[in-house]
Order: structure tokens, then sequence, then C-alpha cells
């Protein structure tokens, strides 16, 4: 997770994409699920394109591995905006279901983000 969190600050896209299994899903707030890699960029690039990530961090809360599959819990903070613009803080909790792959890589089958409510 360390990995994917330097990623949404550094990229490129094509990285944080990488870090998903080939059927890997992206479930967001407020939207359908996102399907596999190509759905997971497609919603990726216009938003990095217009928006950026100045900090952020992530923390395990709690890691369960059972054979080629990992369960992990945790929170996250971010600071991001439009590029050039001033950040708002973001913070959340987030689950992530890893798969061991063939190539020997642990990569995301399925992510789930929930922002905390805004303080404002």
């Amino acid at each position: 997770m360390q990995q994917y969190t330097t990623l949404l600050r550094t990229g490129p896209v094509d990285a944080q994409v990488a870090m998903f299994t080939p059927d890997g899903e992206l479930l967001e707030p407020g939207m359908a699920p996102l399907h596999g890699r190509d759905a997971i960029k497609a919603f990726l690039v216009p938003i990095v394109a217009k928006y950026e990530v100045q900090s952020a961090a992530s923390m395990s809360d709690a890691v369960e591995v059972f054979g080629d599959t990992a369960y992990q819990w945790g929170t996250y903070a971010q600071q991001a905006g439009e590029r050039g613009q001033p950040g708002a803080d973001f913070t959340g909790r987030y689950v992530a279901s890893w798969h061991h792959e063939a190539d020997g890589h642990w990569r995301i089958a399925r992510f789930l983000v929930q922002p905390f409510p805004s303080a404002h």
C-alpha cells in the first residue's frame, strides 16, 4: 500500500493501474464499480490531468493473509487539488483485497475507498 500511496503523488497512471490485477476492481463512493485495468485507467487519466496529490499517507490497521489472498484495512490522508492551486485535506478509510500473482507480485484485486465526512 505504501507503493500505491507514493504513486498517487508521483504517478504515472500506468504504474498506478499496474498495481491492480488485470480484472481488478476500484470502488469509489457515489459511482459504479470500475472493473479491470482499462476502466480504472480511463477513470484516472482525466483526474490526474486536472488534479494533483500534493501529499499522501496511508496506515494499515490490519492485514490478514490466507494463502494467495490478503485483506488490508487502514486509513489514509491526502492533500489534493487542481494543479497549481492550494490543495484541500482528505481523510478516510480503505480496504484492499490483494492477490499474489504467478509472477510473484502482490496486486490489488479489489480496492474500496471511504472518505470521512468533511469537517466543514
